[in-house]
């Protein structure tokens, strides 16, 4: 079988439960899964947990997985990994060096990092560490970026998102890393957010300003003059204020002459203005905003280089594990647990991770044959297609019965010609469908 193991996704999710596990309290034995309270990826704080592990190769083939506490951090499972993850590796032939290990931001930390060894990663270098902004900044400063070809659209989907890239290295706990600095104009929310509450205290404060400065008259023009320049080189972060020297002319009191010239009691100079966007600067925090930072040690030049563009794809196969999280807790597949003992739970996650492997080598069989032949098969609405799923074949198996009569299985009908097609896909016959 035409499987990657050149690169392995390693992620893990929560699972959510009711009720109150009484029988999973962390003091009876440390070495039991806990059901417990913990971080919850599916924003349900409310809820008790247990977490599920996976690794896998060809984006989303799993070949080690499991269940753990549901207070379990992921940086302490991503350590448990790494400690067996190159003899587990060895055992199939892959020496230190011969696979890229891509997890999340979570692996960042001293042990992983030391725990990694000899061997290659990719992740992501979350913005605790001062390193990210100083590289996205460089970056942003710089404008050196290099454009990363679109990936092909598929018919009906959403446009892609467009990349662009630069290089650059940071320093970690006396270890240098290559860091690639990835530009995409699908803004990360929650840095948007952020850049857009800035906007609006920035716009507040030196609206605020200017209020204030407004209110403030001079004897001179030149002293309001040197309080204008002063006023519009001042303002916020993201605003300033574009104003001018206005006369305001006060007259004596009583009933103007009859040739309308009144008598002029005094001059003062107030400022008079409009608040004005520093649109070189906001345009410089929207493309910060819309920046991350890989982290690898994959090498630049050899056997297992990668260049920015290749280290930014190999990341977003990470994409192919999420969907297989997303197939776990699919209720199709299974509705809320209701298991009570820990052991049962831990058997209901191997179990669902067999599935899962048997899934999507199905998938894969059936894709990788298409691609050989450079054939298509029936999907949805029988429309040609070359990217099967799992879930189209079980649903044109459907409706296929067997019988067993006089000691033999039969079908109740012959298979059609479209079934047939995804049997010869699948490698298989119909006598082991029998």
């Amino acid at each position: 079988m035409d499987v990657d193991t050149s690169h392995v996704h390693f992620d893990t999710t929560s699972v959510s439960v009711w009720g109150d596990y009484p029988g999973c309290a962390e003091e009876d034995d440390p070495e039991r899964l806990h059901v417990t309270y913990g971080h919850s990826k599916d924003h349900r704080p409310d809820l008790k947990q247990f977490l599920i592990k996976m690794l896998c190769v060809h984006r989303n083939i799993p070949i080690i997985g499991g269940c753990e506490s549901g207070n379990e951090s992921d940086k302490n499972i991503n350590n448990r990994v790494l400690t067996h993850l190159s003899a587990h590796m060895a055992s199939h032939g892959l020496s230190p060096g011969a696979f890229v290990y891509v997890a999340d931001s979570a692996f960042v930390c001293p042990k992983n990092l030391e725990a990694i060894g000899e061997n290659l990663f990719i992740t992501r270098l979350p913005f605790t560490y001062k390193q990210a902004d100083r590289v996205i900044d460089e970056a942003v400063r710089k404008d050196g970026w290099i454009a990363v070809d679109a990936e092909p659209r598929s018919p009906g989907s959403r446009p892609p998102a467009n990349y662009r890239v630069s290089e650059a290295s940071v320093t970690l706990y006396d270890r240098e890393y290559r860091a690639v600095v990835v530009h995409s104009d699908a803004h990360d929310k929650r840095r948007q957010k952020k850049l857009d509450r800035l906007l609006s205290e920035s716009l507040e404060e030196a609206g605020g300003i200017l209020e204030e400065a407004g209110r403030v008259e001079y004897f001179c023009r030149e002293d309001a003059t040197a309080a204008a320049d002063k006023l519009r080189s001042g303002g916020s972060s993201c605003h300033y204020c574009d104003c001018e020297v206005k006369e305001k002319v006060t007259y004596c009191r009583g009933r103007p002459p009859k040739n309308g010239e009144r008598k002029v009691s005094r001059i003062r100079y107030v400022l008079e203005g409009k608040l004005a966007l520093r649109a070189d600067e906001v345009e410089r925090m929207r493309e910060v905003a819309g920046c991350f930072v890989l982290l690898t040690n994959v090498p630049k030049e050899g056997e297992m280089a990668h260049t920015p563009a290749e280290v930014l794809s190999t990341y977003k196969e990470q994409h192919g594990i999420e969907r297989n999280f997303g197939f776990l807790k699919d209720p199709l597949i299974v509705n809320d647990i209701f298991l009570k003992r820990p052991d049962r739970i831990e058997v209901l996650g191997f179990i669902l991770l067999v599935s899962l492997l048997v899934w999507n080598l199905m998938e894969h069989l059936m894709r990788s044959y298409l691609k050989r032949t450079d054939s298509t098969i029936p999907g949805w609405d029988n429309k040609p297609t070359r990217k099967p799923t799992s879930f189209m074949m079980a649903i044109k198996f459907k409706g296929v019965l067997v019988v067993k009569i006089r000691g033999g299985w039969y079908f109740t009908v012959p298979l059609t010609d479209e079934l047939q097609q995804y049997i010869m896909a699948l490698g298989l016959t119909e006598d082991l469908l029998l």
